[in-house]
């Protein structure tokens, strides 16, 4: 029989909690997806505890054999913190996720071991080497080719978000059907990390996972759902028995397909993110990736098409690029409330670890600071602009976001052809934006969201 561990797999906290993209009241509440699958293919003789420090503090008191940490780059001087003080009383520290699969050296500064990028398969390794007192110091394994994982230790999908009064307060349920992006956007570290092939799961291995989750509503944390048709097709179909109601990232090819885009309806697809970047074609281009560029003049068709099906839209912009004058972020909330997008997410250019912005930027000697805790991407401008400095990118995004959800905004963003379901999702949505990065939301005890202006 193999020896029992005591395993805590720790989400740490941003350092600055309550601001932030990341710490709106919806992305706080969502559990680790990566501890949560990492339990799951944990071989059920170990023990294993999940901590996120975004919902309980940390008990120094508990104890562990090993512990495990991941985190984005806005969390890791926080997790670096936490591997110090458990290798100082002699526990054994593992690291992984997107930020230290780039920073491999930095990250065995503070913990025993790294695992790169995707650890599902080599995870009952590593803890059978951790039980041997034999963890190497670095695991670096291929991706996985199989996303059906068996399943040893049941785990809890489902989580609880606290919404505004008197809106109900929906359990919902995570899942990943594929991994990987084939665009490699400048910013993302997305193909880096993951690969540029998508891989998925079976859809019938979905489905299961849906069953027993048991919730009507369902965040798929897939990158893009659509980047395969005939998967999107298959996996929508099977949806569509189930009655529920979800999101999804996607590209604006959704709306390429009229099939594609009524099966997606049929199977209950809400809201849809689509990362926007930029209005213009040259910006795309130079700064975010070909691909984009090559989609910009279908940006409002496929708005119109996606809309009259009854789906809202989350876009994405980023400011701070390089060819971005400084009155683009005005010209983003503009074109954003005249097409009725319902969710307006703002970000600073921001050099993640891993993206070929990072290289670019490091080479060119134009990265202001490598203080990780200010790579939260909607609140600290951490490079030098082709226009304007620092300091009126900060400016812009905080005004952006006034603008943006300000109470006239909202009036002519909401599209009242939305059913009763929808129109209460799209206020939900609001209120968990209505803060923007600067102004945290207290979870029902402000009656702000509605009436700030």
């Amino acid at each position: 029989m193999r020896e029992k561990l005591r395993i805590g797999l720790i989400n740490p906290c941003g350092v600055q909690q309550g601001r932030g993209l990341n710490s709106t009241p919806l992305y706080r509440y969502i559990p680790p997806q990566s501890l949560i699958q990492l339990k799951s293919v944990t071989p059920e003789e170990h023990e294993v505890t999940i901590i996120d420090e975004n919902q309980v503090p940390l008990d120094w008191n508990q104890r562990f054999d090993l512990v495990g940490i991941t985190g984005a780059t806005v969390q890791i001087a926080r997790g670096y913190e936490i591997a110090d003080q458990f290798r100082r009383r002699g526990i054994p520290v593992v690291m992984g996720g997107p930020h230290v699969t780039f920073m491999t050296e930095e990250a065995l500064l503070h913990c025993d071991s790294v695992v790169r990028r995707e650890a599902d398969e080599i995870w009952a390794h590593v803890l059978e080497d951790a039980a041997n007192g034999r963890l190497k110091r670095l695991y670096d394994p291929d991706l996985p080719e199989n996303l059906d994982f068996t399943i040893h230790q049941p785990v809890g999908r489902l989580f609880t978000i606290a919404t505004p009064r008197p809106l109900p307060q929906p359990k919902i349920m995570m899942t990943q059907p594929q991994r990987g992006c084939p665009y490699g956007c400048q910013f993302c570290s997305v193909t880096a990390f993951n690969g540029t092939r998508v891989r998925q799961k079976s859809v019938g291995y979905v489905i299961e996972e849906l069953k027993r989750a048991r919730s009507r509503f369902v965040i798929c944390t897939s990158d893009n759902i659509t980047v395969n048709r005939a998967y999107a097709k298959e996996l929508f179909k099977a949806l569509i028995p189930l009655r529920v109601s979800w999101l999804s990232q996607t590209d604006i090819h959704i709306a390429d397909d009229e099939e594609t885009l009524d099966l997606a309806v049929r199977s209950g697809l809400k809201i849809v993110m689509i990362g926007f970047e930029d209005l213009d074609a040259t910006t795309l281009g130079l700064s975010v990736g070909q691909a984009k560029k090559a989609w910009r003049e279908r940006y409002e068709p496929a708005i119109e098409k996606i809309h009259r099906r009854g789906i809202m839209i989350q876009g994405g912009f980023m400011f701070g690029l390089d060819h971005q004058t400084p009155d683009r972020a005005r010209e983003a909330v503009e074109w954003a409330v005249r097409n009725k997008i319902a969710v307006g997410q703002f970000t600073l250019a921001t050099p993640l670890p891993g993206t070929e912005l990072f290289r670019s930027l490091h080479e060119s000697g134009r990265i202001l600071s490598q203080d990780w805790t200010q790579y939260s991407l909607s609140e600290h401008c951490v490079i030098r602009p082709t226009h304007g400095d620092a300091e009126m990118w900060e400016s812009a995004l905080r005004k952006a976001y006034d603008d943006f959800y300000s109470f006239r905004s909202k009036l002519k963003r909401m599209d009242w052809r939305l059913s009763p379901l929808s129109q209460v999702l799209w206020w939900v949505m609001q209120s968990f934006r209505d803060a923007g990065p600067t102004r945290p939301w207290r979870g029902g005890r402000r009656i702000g969201p509605f009436l700030r202006r």
